[in-house]
């Protein structure tokens, strides 16, 4: 289960073994890519399933320009000049993380109540992207401080702010939370976790 939370919570009610495998990253695909055609200040990828994204909401309440990419209705929740397409190839969005100043991030409410973490955090930190995002508990343990999350508007205002003047600092975080993203959260870490429990339970292991 993609939850540390939610794995315990079933974990209690079942005589099956239940164990939280959290989301991860193929770190052949996403990687610093810097690409100037991709750049963007603020940027959001994702869809709308007909629910107006949480962080999208409120950064359209404030003046920041920004753009989104992403299938559904997203021309009724935001002004057209926002979007910008439906769809990134895989292959491409490594391009776009790397490039963007600052990248959006928000879960949708079952997954935020359960506390599992988006895959994007995983993608987009091996992009080695900047990532503002809602707030989760599992967030400050997965990547420290490296993810920045906000609680309001006003919250989300001020940090977007901070992060747009000091280059540095939003640097530092995307190069740490790609650091921690290739040492604990890549396909080959979850691989070795399946195949260690498979073996400790006495379970012969094939890979092809």
């Amino acid at each position: 289960i993609a939850s540390e939370k939610y794995a315990k919570k079933i974990d209690g009610l079942t005589n099956t073994i239940v164990k939280p495998l959290l989301q991860c990253t193929d770190s052949k695909l996403f990687y610093p890519n810097e690409n100037s055609d991709c750049a963007e200040d603020i940027l959001f990828v994702g869809n709308t399933r007909g629910v107006f994204r949480t962080i999208v909401q409120d950064i359209s309440k404030t003046s920041y320009d920004f753009s989104v990419y992403g299938t559904g209705d997203w021309v009724n929740f935001i002004d057209i000049s926002h979007f910008k397409g439906e769809f990134i190839p895989n292959n491409y969005l490594s391009q776009y993380y790397s490039s963007t100043k600052i990248l959006l991030n928000d879960h949708w409410e079952d997954m935020r109540l359960n506390d599992f973490p988006s895959n994007r955090l995983f993608d987009a930190f091996a992009s080695e992207a900047f990532i503002i995002s809602d707030d989760i508990p599992i967030a400050k343990t997965l990547f420290k401080s490296n993810l920045v999350t906000y609680k309001n508007v006003d919250d989300l205002i001020e940090k977007i702010d901070y992060y747009l003047n000091h280059d540095k600092k939003r640097m530092l975080k995307a190069k740490r939370g790609r650091e921690i993203v290739l040492k604990q959260h890549t396909f080959n870490k979850r691989v070795k976790t399946i195949v260690d429990m498979c073996l400790s339970k006495g379970l012969y292991v094939i890979l092809n």
